[in-house]
């Protein structure tokens, strides 16, 4: 039983690496989906906001993720 919650937790961490930015992915999906679904957006709006959302959330993470591994310089 060990074992298996040692791969599922594996699994889990392939898709799943930082909490923030899936839940970021998922918040973006959820609101242009809703959006193009009560027709606020046409779906070339909503694929141009999806993408530049998706777009801003990875480079969010990525700039977060490199200022928190810098190493600290010692004087």
């Amino acid at each position: 039983m060990n074992l298996i919650r040692i791969v599922a937790k594996a699994l889990l961490g392939l898709f799943v690496d930082d909490g923030s930015l899936a839940i970021g992915i998922l918040a973006c999906v959820g609101v242009v989906t809703a959006l193009l679904k009560f027709a606020v957006l046409s779906p070339l709006a909503s694929g141009v906001l999806l993408v530049a959302g998706l777009a801003a959330l990875l480079i969010e993470n990525v700039w977060r993720t490199t200022r928190q591994s810098r190493p600290t310089v010692l004087r």
